[in-house]
């Protein structure tokens, strides 16, 4: 038995030791073929060169994300690939990939805030609803973690993320990435107002510059999510 036991040691010990001793490019090309799950956590406690990726690296997890994204296509928008990521599962995953996942949904304006309760705060994770593209309505589940702080900070930095041309350039890949599968401004310009709201200007820019983004269209919209508002206050006063 105590033979066995070691015999078991060893070649888990070789197999680690293979997997550090491989390059690091090397490994994050391998792991960005794993499908986008929980497994993750413990793949990540199987090594430190693993841990590397999954838990700390969010460039990582953002190329994690979208390389995963075309393995799935053809689909006739990312609607039904965010909701797969989105509720258990998505609270079960890293840290870092919760917030690639919210940042791609926020930018991709599948997440948006909930103009039935305008009283909770921006950074109230229970103000924000996942929309179902096909419906054009919010889904029934709200967009929810169990720790109001870990939600409360997954917005902060998402927001950041979502604003700052440092982090990912998000919005400067956005019309390639999501082309023929999103429309910018289906619901609304919140990627804008908050580039402005922030004052990055440098995103603001590559917006303005988009095509498909037609700020008459966007304009009118608030404008009338702004009077469902007020007759929402009304009705409760």
């Amino acid at each position: 038995m105590a033979a066995d036991l070691d015999e078991t040691h060893i070649q888990l010990s070789q197999r680690t030791t293979g997997l550090t001793s491989l390059p690091s490019e090397l490994v994050g090309n391998i792991l960005i073929y794993l499908p986008i799950t929980p497994n993750l956590v413990d793949i990540g406690r199987a090594s430190k060169a693993m841990a590397s990726y999954i838990f700390n690296d969010f460039r990582f997890a953002h190329r994690h994300f979208h390389h995963q994204c075309n393995l799935k296509t053809p689909y006739p928008d990312l609607y039904i690939f965010h909701a797969k990521l989105f509720g258990s599962i998505w609270k079960s995953l890293p840290f870092n990939y919760q917030t690639v996942v919210f940042v791609h949904a926020l930018a991709s304006e599948h997440l948006k805030r909930d103009i039935v309760s305008p009283l909770y705060g921006f950074f109230n994770a229970k103000n924000w609803v996942y929309l179902d593209q096909r419906r054009s309505q919010p889904s029934s589940s709200y967009w929810i973690t169990a720790d109001y702080n870990t939600s409360s900070k997954l917005l902060h930095l998402g927001r950041e993320i979502l604003a700052n041309p440092d982090l990912f350039d998000i919005r400067a890949k956005i019309a390639g990435f999501f082309a023929g599968k999103v429309d910018l401004t289906r619901y609304g310009d919140y990627a804008l107002a908050s580039a402005c709201n922030e004052g990055h200007f440098e995103i603001v820019k590559l917006l303005l510059e988009d095509p498909s983004l037609e700020m008459g269209d966007a304009e009118e919209e608030n404008e009338e999510e702004d009077e469902e508002e007020d007759e929402e206050r009304r009705g409760r006063g």
